[in-house]
């Protein structure tokens, strides 16, 4: 099966384990010695955000089309889900996108860039991120 993302969280653990049939993380707590699972509690999900690397071009680009695939399905089901993906151009800020399904988004041509970044905040399991510069180009990924 699939390995599990990297994930970090802000708690001191004394050991970690990650299940790896059902990806779940179990911790052993620094300051009760405990052992608890990150995100057992599926109706509240621990927030997250990730950054790409810096994609860098040998000439400005500009990206058309964006596609997230997630747990939908979850998130449909689970009032106060979210999933926002923002594009940084340069290390600003140039959009902001809320996603609410699998299907491409078009990305208006917001800015042509040497250097770019996308950036994934929610409390949604996401599998991909697959940015490009057509629609036609983000289906052959």
């Amino acid at each position: 099966g699939d390995n599990p993302p990297l994930a970090t969280f802000d708690s001191n653990a004394k050991a970690k384990f990650v299940e790896p049939v059902t990806g779940t993380v179990y911790f052993l707590s620094a300051a009760d010695n405990k052992i608890y699972s990150l995100d057992t509690n599926t109706s509240s999900n621990t927030v997250f955000t990730w950054r790409s690397k810096k994609f860098i071009h040998n000439r400005p680009t500009t990206y058309a089309a964006l596609q997230l695939h997630a747990d939908y399905v979850y998130m449909a089901a689970n009032p106060g889900t979210y999933l926002t993906v923002n594009l940084y151009a340069e290390g600003q800020g140039v959009l902001t996108i809320n996603m609410t399904g699998d299907e491409p988004v078009r990305i208006p041509n917001v800015t042509r860039s040497y250097y770019w970044e996308i950036e994934v905040t929610g409390n949604v399991p996401v599998r991909r991120v697959t940015i490009a510069t057509s629609v036609d180009e983000l289906e052959m990924a």
